[in-house]
């Protein structure tokens, strides 16, 4: 689901929870974007699936070339910024969307300061 769709149908509290989420996960994912050892302890550390590649049988043990590398990790987080950068400058008209994108946007603020 394309993410401007998602929050073109939450209420205002929706929005705020959401925008309180969205914060939360990009304060941790920036915490790695910005060390590399920070992201190999805590994303992928040892029987941490960490953002796994490939999916095979659960055993408990995660092979590292099946985790993305931090260069890969730090691609992916850029593209997630662009999807959310795109959300803040919509152009639909939409007078809710809008309303609920200026909603998250106040939420998560502090993290661009």
């Amino acid at each position: 689901m394309e993410i401007d769709r998602l929050i073109f149908i939450m209420s205002e509290t929706e929005a705020k929870t959401f925008g309180r989420f969205l914060s939360e996960i990009l304060t941790n994912l920036g915490r790695w974007h910005a060390d590399r050892s920070i992201y190999e302890d805590e994303a992928c550390g040892d029987r941490l699936p960490g953002f796994q590649k490939k999916w095979g049988p659960v055993s408990g043990k995660v092979n590292k070339d099946d985790v993305l590398d931090f260069e890969d990790f730090r691609h992916a987080l850029f593209k997630w910024h662009i999807v959310l950068y795109r959300v803040r400058h919509l152009q639909s008209g939409w007078y809710m969307l809008y309303c609920m994108v200026l909603v998250l946007t106040t939420i998560h603020q502090s993290m661009y300061r």
